[in-house]
């Protein structure tokens, strides 16, 4: 949004509109899943696999960025999640998903969730 504001510094009138804003918004709609140290992992892949299975997306969709380094200050997996535009979607879901959509989907330990809050 800075960079969009930036390049329109010179027009004193320039207002964003939602079109300009909501694709530059990943985090509108954040779940945070906590999940025991045991199976991190494979509840994480599991996830991750389902997605793509319910949704039909390509694994591409998913852009994983993990947090688990000593250098962090934030511990744990946050997923930018994108639907793609459905062709196949109808009825009142069409409305709400009219074109691609991004929600963010954040993995924890029990430790790592009380540690970032």
């Amino acid at each position: 949004l800075r960079k969009l504001i930036h390049s329109n510094r010179h027009n004193p009138y320039f207002t964003p509109t939602h079109e300009d804003i909501l694709p530059l918004v990943s985090d509108v709609l954040r779940y945070t899943v906590v999940i025991d140290r045991e199976h991190y992992t494979a509840v994480y892949e599991s996830f991750r696999n389902q997605l793509v299975k319910s949704f039909g997306i390509a694994p591409e969709y998913i852009r994983s960025h993990s947090f688990w380094h000593k250098e962090s200050h934030y511990y744990g997996i946050t997923c930018d999640v994108t639907i793609p535009n459905r062709h196949d979607i109808r009825g009142s879901l069409k409305k709400l998903l009219p074109g691609e959509f991004t929600f963010e989907l954040v993995f924890h330990t029990e430790e790592s969730y009380h540690h970032n809050v």
